[in-house]
């Protein structure tokens, strides 16, 4: 059974300050904790139920073949840990990964503008990794990358990409080409694209700020060819990376 400062400290990463104090994040759910394995992310922890390890042989397996420690915990201690409502059953303790901002690095970056849905946020991050936008910068004040709903929607993305926060967009301008998305650009489809480029995506409500419309070089947008006012920022972005992904 769970000692209560052990279950009061996990219980705590549910708010940001104590996940950057303390540098690591929870992650739940069989899928997550099996990519969580199969990427190589730095566990520091397992917890499971014993019946779901009985029901799960073969994470079980595969947990032991990777010398991770599995803790048993009671169910009732893993609902209070929980970000869900019905807790699978297994959780894993994950250190968050620093990087060094190096913004001379060649290839295709996703710059992040106060994105502020979770939701949003995991869906760019999963296709990031989808269409390997490995490099993603988030502005200041974006929703917290590490926040248990975006991990939750981003499927194992974290363990597959370098997240950079906090970043000004003005740190791409000398080596980058950097493209805005907006409704009032030109048809993405249109452009010739240098193998180096940035693709910045704005607020939900908002769009991209002055500031960052004053750095871009280009503004593109999807043409609608049916109904609807515009494309959610998760699946607009998704559209754009997927065509810039065979450049």
């Amino acid at each position: 059974m769970m000692e209560n400062k052990e279950l009061k400290y996990l219980t705590g990463l549910n708010r940001v300050k104590n996940r950057y104090e303390s540098g690591y994040f929870f992650v739940e759910g069989k899928r997550l904790v099996e990519s969580a394995i199969s990427y190589n992310a730095n566990i520091k922890n397992i917890y499971a139920t014993e019946s779901f390890l009985e029901e799960n042989n073969s994470l079980k397996d595969l947990i032991e073949k990777k010398n991770h420690t599995i803790n048993t915990i009671l169910r009732k201690q893993l609902e209070k840990i929980s970000f869900t409502k019905n807790p699978s059953g297994i959780g894993a303790l994950c250190k968050i990964s620093e990087y060094s901002l190096d913004s001379s690095k060649n290839g295709k970056w996703l710059y992040l503008d106060e994105i502020s849905d979770p939701g949003n946020l995991g869906t760019l991050l999963r296709s990031a990794a989808y269409f390997n936008f490995t490099n993603i910068a988030l502005s200041e004040n974006c929703v917290d990358p590490y926040n248990p709903k975006v991990v939750r929607s981003a499927m194992g993305a974290h363990f597959k990409i370098e997240l950079y926060l906090k970043v000004e967009l003005n740190n791409f301008q000398n080596n980058y080409c950097v493209f805005g998305a907006d409704q009032n650009g030109d048809n993405y489809k249109d452009i010739q694209y240098p193998k180096n480029l940035i693709l910045v995506l704005g607020n939900e409500a908002h769009g991209l700020s002055k500031k960052t419309v004053a750095s871009l070089d280009n503004i593109i947008s999807i043409k609608k060819t049916g109904f609807g006012e515009s494309l959610n920022v998760g699946s607009a972005g998704s559209i754009i990376m997927s065509h810039l992904s065979e450049i």
